[in-house]
């Protein structure tokens, strides 16, 4: 959510009720869990990231053999 430069108090009161109690909190925390369970699920070690992260350390470390 933005705020104005020249805001005024119950703007933000209205804002943070918004959040806390308003359906587009709501939905705003929903997608925040959803983007957690993914990231979670690419950093497991079955994951895209891990693996990704994995063979990124084995090139690295044959390259650095090969010297």
């Amino acid at each position: 959510m933005e705020v104005n430069h020249d805001v005024k108090r119950d703007e933000v009161a209205a804002l943070v009720k918004e959040m806390m109690e308003g359906n587009k909190g709501m939905k705003m925390r929903e997608k925040a869990l959803e983007w957690k369970k993914k990231a979670g699920e690419a950093t497991d070690v079955v994951g895209s990231s891990y693996n990704q992260f994995d063979k990124l350390i084995k090139e690295a470390i044959l390259s650095g053999s090969e010297c």
